[in-house]
């Protein structure tokens, strides 16, 4: 391995993450699974949370977190604590800052100038997210276009997106897939009772309320498929209050047979996850989303909005239909209820591309690699 200066253990620090410790997200979630593989005796991690999401973390054994400040704007938020987060690593003296996301990325410049080696991760091209403007989308391209060509190295989580960059930029990326957790069903027992659900009787969504997400899709199109006794289940919630999150809860709040349990993780999680009838993501846009990984993990039986992502991990056609088609997809919630189904999908030919070891591993070869370059 290659050192560091005295001896020490070479040190990474992450930034462009609100935290970890069960905050929500997927950036958070890919960098949390990703360091539980991460040799302590040869790497020393240390990762640079958001302030304001402090208090969501129920921490990290043997990973030290520096929450350090920033206001929880949408539009300042990651601008203020990027800049913050790179001169704390440069006080630290950073072997690696490993930034995460596009938009965290536009401070790739300054880290450079101030003698620190970059990795990126490219998490998926967030300037399609749907809540961005003419401004912020501007932003993080220039973030994009800096994580291929100003680091010593940059990470794609999806081939479609590795692909795109390589040809946009003619550069080097290294693809390095997420991974699956291994998800135990835990029998349904008083979450589920609480909330006056029957295990397999419900619609799973898991994502945080933002646009992209189209959860707006997913109500109407469950309501438009009217199927008795089926409730459809939310798991997520708001970073920011925002008119689209107002919507969601407004709708939900309006039909009783649909629950919205906010932000969980753990067990609580685990029995609400594990024991739906179906998991779908009606999404605009995705990297390579973890929480159909996990839902896999499950066997649990998915309907999927029409990316390419998903073609490129082989999901079945039959499974698949147009982005915002409600119809289609309140067909396809009909025709899944319609008579019995199995009760667990195998999914193992697809998720044995996923596994979280094998992408910490090849992340550490890029460490090594980088560290090893002058």
């Amino acid at each position: 391995m290659v050192g560091s200066e005295g001896g020490r253990r070479p040190r990474i620090i992450y930034l462009g993450l609100r935290g970890i410790g069960g905050i929500q997200g997927g950036v958070e979630t890919h960098a949390e699974e990703i360091i539980k593989y991460i040799p302590a005796d040869r790497f020393e991690v240390v990762v640079v949370g958001r302030s304001p999401y402090r208090k969501d973390s129920h921490g990290h054994v043997g990973v030290k977190v520096k929450w350090l400040p920033t206001l929880k704007n949408p539009l300042l938020e990651t601008m203020l604590h990027s800049v913050v987060g790179v001169l704390y690593a440069s006080y630290k003296r950073a072997d690696i800052l490993h930034v995460h996301a596009v938009g965290p990325n536009f401070i790739t410049p300054l880290a450079r100038a101030l003698g620190i080696k970059v990795v990126a991760t490219h998490h998926g091209n967030d300037y399609n997210r749907e809540k961005w403007g003419l401004i912020a989308r501007k932003v993080l391209r220039t973030g994009e276009y800096f994580a291929v060509k100003w680091t010593q190295a940059c990470i794609s989580i999806s081939p479609i997106v590795a692909l795109e960059l390589r040809k946009k930029f003619n550069s080097e990326i290294d693809f390095i897939p997420n991974g699956a957790r291994l998800m135990t069903k835990i029998p349904a027992g008083a979450e589920l009772a609480a909330r006056g659900l029957t295990g397999g009787r419900y619609i799973v969504n898991v994502a945080r309320l933002v646009p992209e997400k189209r959860q707006l899709d997913l109500i109407a199109a469950f309501e438009k498929a009217n199927v008795d006794g089926l409730s459809l289940v939310l798991v997520g919630g708001a970073d920011h209050e925002s008119s689209y999150s107002r919507a969601v809860i407004e709708r939900a709040n309006a039909n009783p047979r649909i629950h919205m349990t906010g932000h969980i993780s753990g067990a609580v999680l685990n029995e609400i996850f594990g024991n739906a009838g179906l998991f779908v993501l009606p999404s605009t846009h995705e990297g390579l989303p973890i929480v159909l990984l996990e839902a896999m993990s499950f066997g649990q039986r998915v309907l999927l909005s029409d990316l390419a992502v998903y073609r490129a991990m082989g999901i079945p056609e039959d499974v698949i239909y147009p982005v915002g088609d409600t119809d289609a997809l309140a067909k396809l919630i009909q025709s899944a209820f319609a008579s019995f189904m199995p009760s667990h999908v195998d999914w193992s030919d697809i998720l044995s591309n996923y596994q979280w070891d094998k992408a910490a591993g090849r992340t550490i070869d890029v460490y090594e690699r980088v560290l090893g370059t002058h």
